[in-house]
């Protein structure tokens, strides 16, 4: 799949960012988010936002990435399918 110029699917290496960073980085810039406010929205530490929009940490729990759809206003299964997570998950 495709989002702009980044292919999303999995990392080619171990240690490589997951795509899901920068999209969720830049889904957050288009919507004016600061770190700070993902944080506050989602009951997050700021670090844990910072390490998400680096893609170093992917959400994995449904109830997760639901409280991450809502922030940024997007249907749940998209944000899901960028994440990599089967919709049902």
């Amino acid at each position: 799949m495709r989002f702009e110029d980044t292919l999303i699917g999995p990392p080619i290496r171990h240690n490589d960012p997951h795509p899901f960073g920068s999209i969720f980085a830049a889904l957050m810039d288009r919507r004016g988010i600061s770190r700070r406010e993902m944080a506050r929205r989602c009951y997050l530490a700021e670090s844990t936002v910072a390490k998400m929009r680096a893609g170093y940490l992917v959400p994995r729990q449904r109830r997760r990435v639901v409280d991450l759809a809502a922030a940024l206003e997007m249907p749940v299964g998209d944000l899901m399918a960028i994440a990599g997570l089967p919709d049902d998950a």
